[in-house]
């Protein structure tokens, strides 16, 4: 499977997942990408969300065919977000790339999805953005 890298960032109009997300969660989403990362024909939710006015994490909320599963969260950048997909190796699942800043300082990681957790693959900064 070959995917262009993508940008794609919104803030609205939601999705189905994020509905899921609001009728099941107190926190706020700040942005989201929707995107097929595991290669199952059902478009995935890439959420960032705030959880206090000084932290962000972010989660994946997969479309199954049993609903929706919402994975671990892991931190994610409390400013100037930007979540893309990129398919590293060519095979699925897709990763995901996350940058932005916290008071001036940028960070930005690359992280994919097995097992309903994210896993972080690399990261650079993101101590000091998150």
């Amino acid at each position: 499977m070959t995917v262009p890298d993508k940008l794609l960032n919104h803030s609205s109009p939601s999705n189905q997942a994020l509905e899921y997300w609001q009728n099941n969660n107190s926190y706020a989403p700040v942005t989201w990408t929707e995107e097929d990362l595991n290669d199952d024909g059902r478009p995935d939710t890439v959420l960032i969300y705030r959880v206090a006015p000084d932290k962000c994490l972010m989660c994946v909320i997969s479309n199954t065919a049993q609903g929706f599963v919402v994975s671990q969260s892991t931190r994610a950048p409390l400013e100037n977000q930007v979540i893309k997909s990129k398919d590293i190796d060519n095979k699925p699942p897709i990763e995901i790339t996350v940058s932005g800043s916290k008071n001036g300082q940028f960070g930005y990681g690359i992280y994919r999805l097995e097992n309903d957790q994210l896993i972080d693959l690399f990261a650079e900064g993101m101590n000091d953005c998150c």
